[in-house]
């Protein structure tokens, strides 16, 4: 797998994402379809370290 292709094909989906839904949402890509999910609950188990 080469992931400066991967990085370089995700960039318009990132852009798409940042642009148009909420901080919520996520892409989640596979052999058949492009899915856009929401999670209307986040609660971290661990704080993160800065």
């Amino acid at each position: 797998m080469d992931l400066k292709e991967l990085k370089e094909v995700a960039k318009p989906l990132v852009k798409y994402l940042r642009e148009n839904e909420n901080p919520h949402q996520k892409i989640i890509i596979d052999q058949m379809s492009v899915k856009i999910v929401s999670y209307d609950v986040f609660i971290p188990v661990k704080e993160i370290e800065k």
